[in-house]
């Protein structure tokens, strides 16, 4: 998987590398070839700051389905709920520790973590 290397932390670019991750998570096709943020500085909710580097925000995409418009409200629910449940799944595996980058993006988007925003520091 060929990955922007200067837009996510080492710990996310490695949590998908490192587990083979190669489905794109918005087709299910065997063929991501790059981490994308789901809530991208084009999108209508995006919040600038360091918390968007969160693995909460990277989504293993296809160049076909990054091509395709990708900034709908359809969208980053769909993708965020696919990206929570792998994330959530590693970390109660103990595969994955939270962060704080992590706590500050679920803060800064709780209309997609709903369910976790009590979450503290």
């Amino acid at each position: 998987m060929t990955l922007l290397k200067n837009r996510f932390p080492i710990a996310v670019r490695s949590f998908w590398e490192g587990n083979g991750w190669y489905t794109c998570i918005k087709c299910d096709q065997n063929n991501a070839d790059q981490l994308h943020h789901i809530i991208s500085p084009t999108a209508n909710c995006y919040i600038k700051g360091e918390h968007n580097r969160s693995i909460f925000n990277s989504c293993p995409i296809c160049w076909k389905c990054h091509a395709n418009p990708m900034q709908s409200d359809y969208n980053h629910w769909r993708l965020t709920a696919k990206v929570k449940e792998i994330v959530l799944r590693a970390i109660a595996n103990e595969e994955l520790e939270l962060k704080p980058i992590d706590i500050s993006f679920i803060k800064k988007y709780p209309q997609f973590f709903e369910e976790l925003i009590s979450i503290k520091n």
